[in-house]
């Protein structure tokens, strides 16, 4: 695969554009590449609690993104300072981060949680088809010096 650094990129933001979401690249070595949509539905209020991913992995022959629900043993860290992947196996035993899920390291107050497929949330009418906070474990940021992120998972 090629790889491109873009040079300069907007901060700003989208807040009056229907449909608005966040978009993440995420390497996963050299053969992979995943694409994070993170959305919150409209509100008065911006309710983390209500974020919705969906998770694409590009397939290369097809040229086109295949959305994911399952993720192996791989575990999606997303953070301003880059996105990265990695075996949950490369992880310390009894850290808390298990394959399968995505962590956000940049929630304000600087608390973050697991992201995880097919929650159940406290609302009937939420999709169940979709990547969602999990409140399996607590998680907060230590350190954010780049390129180290240092948390402490919460039971």
């Amino acid at each position: 695969m090629r790889w491109m650094r873009l040079k300069e990129i907007s901060i700003a933001s989208c807040k009056d554009v229907p449909f608005r979401s966040q978009k993440y690249l995420v390497p996963s070595g050299n053969e992979e590449l995943f694409l994070v949509e993170g959305t919150i539905p409209d509100a008065d209020v911006i309710d983390f609690g209500r974020l919705t991913c969906r998770v694409s992995r590009l397939d290369e022959e097809a040229r086109e993104w295949v959305v994911v629900s399952d993720l192996g043993d791989r575990v999606l860290f997303i953070g301003e300072h880059g996105n990265v992947s990695c075996s949950g196996k490369e992880l310390p035993d009894g850290c808390g981060v298990s394959g399968n899920s995505m962590l956000f390291t940049d929630w304000p107050g600087h608390e973050i949680y697991f992201c995880k497929y097919g929650v159940e949330t406290e609302y009937a009418e939420d999709d169940l088809n979709f990547w969602r906070l999990s409140r399996e474990y607590g998680a907060s940021v230590l350190n954010k010096s780049p390129p180290v992120v240092a948390l402490r998972i919460e039971d």
